[in-house]
């Protein structure tokens, strides 16, 4: 227990001192000028281009309307992502006891994607945190004493229902989460029908909630949303997403899941059903996932520490072959020393990490002083570095605030799109920074045709004004 509380009080420090740090992932600057076009007025799927469901976009904006930060941002995703290490305990204390419950919260807490994801303003961390929340509440529910309440039973599995659906909502996959829910639906004995309604009528409630804003725009929602996907044409296994699973920061807590899963088989443990499961599915999605970015990996923790868990707790089992007391002692002190080892290698890297992140970002902060210089509050900016730009306290167009090569290679973006924004938004400077902007067709010619170098701000990015019509 000692060992849980440290881990997560680290986890913890290491995500506060990382609230402030600069850039984190491209996509932060997407996000945050997206909220800034939504506190403005701005409507998602109409003027405002959305790359993840709305319910993102909705959770975050109270925290921004509150304190227009990128601190904000992350403030808000870390608290959805302690709420899934949170939960992580009770689920791992539904299937197998306070022993698993507290072993799957170290090894959550000391994972390195784990942490350092629960600060980046980017939706795969809280949404991953949601769904660790709805799988607890499955658990919950089909826990035997709860099941003596009727009331709470089903109270538990309506809310589970409606969290796994405010988590599609946020990010797409935690609908993998489905899989051990299901399972663990299946199994309870108790009020077996009532359950299902239960869940089924959070789940109808959660879906409705999270398809109110795209109503008014229905093919635009999902062409924006899924647009991720357009250029792959089949689903097909990558060795590379393997490579980029198998990094040897992430190896200790995959071979202890590995070791758990064993031992909970050899056992005989059915416990291990439901998070071996996920851990099954979760990592199976990775490898198929396209196009792979390693903060999408950060689907993979929660399935893995919660097998790992339960085969822990699996080892005090008697059967089917027993072992002399010396050896029963032996398995279990190796297994500790396994799970501090592995607790520990998280937190060095974590740490590390962290402590890299922090450090000042210079550039953008060069960057964002020219920005502000060349123009004034209220000006709006077309940029590939977006970040920048809203450190700089100026707006992209609602339609531009998403320029990734995924959008563009889609053909969702396009430079009559362009030309669009900068006649509506009266834009007069733009921010060329990285090959996202020059890789659409035909933009250098637009960008010769109505705009004329200012001047190179950093080696890459250089701001250009509109010439006089």
């Amino acid at each position: 227990m000692v060992a849980t509380l440290i881990g997560v009080a680290i986890f913890l420090g290491l995500a506060l001192l990382t609230l402030g740090a600069g850039l984190r992932d491209w996509d932060e600057g997407v996000y945050w000028q997206s909220l800034r076009a939504l506190t403005r007025g701005e409507t998602l799927f109409s003027s405002v281009f959305a790359s993840q469901p709305p319910g993102f976009y909705f959770a975050l904006l109270p925290f921004y309307a509150a304190a227009h930060s990128i601190e904000s941002l992350r403030i808000a995703v870390l608290l959805m992502t302690s709420a899934g290490l949170v939960a992580i305990y009770f689920a791992g204390r539904s299937l197998a006891g306070q022993e698993a419950g507290l072993v799957a919260t170290l090894l959550l807490a000391t994972s390195p994607l784990f942490v350092l994801q629960s600060t980046v303003a980017q939706a795969d961390a809280p949404a991953v945190g949601l769904a660790v929340v709805a799988v607890a509440l499955a658990l919950a529910s089909s826990n035997p004493r709860t099941s003596l309440d009727g009331r709470w039973h089903l109270a538990l599995a309506a809310t589970s229902g409606l969290t796994i659906a405010l988590a599609t909502g946020v990010k797409l996959f935690s609908a993998l989460a489905l899989i051990p829910i299901l399972i663990t639906l299946v199994r309870a004995r108790p009020q077996r029908i009532s359950t299902w309604v239960a869940f089924a009528g959070g789940l109808l409630v959660g879906g409705t909630l999270i398809a109110l804003p795209a109503i008014a725009a229905p093919a635009a929602a999902w062409r924006e949303v899924t647009f991720h996907g357009a250029s792959t044409r089949s689903i097909h296994f990558s060795t590379a997403n393997l490579g980029l699973l198998l990094r040897p920061r992430e190896l200790p807590l995959e071979a202890l899941a590995a070791a758990g899963a064993v031992v909970a088989i050899i056992k005989r443990d059915r416990r291990i059903l439901a998070p071996l499961a996920w851990a099954a599915v979760s990592v199976g999605a990775i490898l198929f996932y396209q196009p792979l970015f390693s903060h999408h990996l950060v689907l993979v923790p929660p399935g893995l520490a919660l097998t790992a868990a339960v085969g822990f707790a699996s080892i005090s089992l008697p059967r089917p072959v027993s072992l002399p007391l010396s050896g029963r002692i032996w398995v279990g002190a190796s297994a500790i020393a396994a799970l501090l080892l592995a607790a520990a290698i998280g937190i060095g890297i974590s740490g590390r990490d962290a402590l890299q992140v922090a450090k000042p970002d210079v550039r953008d902060q060069t960057i964002a002083a020219a920005v502000r210089s060349e123009s004034l509050p209220g000006d709006f900016v077309i940029t590939d570095n977006l970040f920048a730009v809203a450190l700089a306290g100026r707006d992209v167009p609602g339609p531009l605030v998403d320029t990734s090569h995924q959008r563009i290679d889609a053909g969702l973006l396009t430079v009559d799109d362009l030309n669009a924004a900068a006649n509506r938004y009266r834009v007069n400077l733009i921010l060329v920074d990285g090959s996202r902007l020059t890789s659409i067709p035909g933009f250098s010619a637009w960008l010769a045709a109505h705009y004329r170098t200012l001047r190179e701000v950093e080696p890459g990015a250089t701001l250009y004004y509109r010439t006089a019509s």
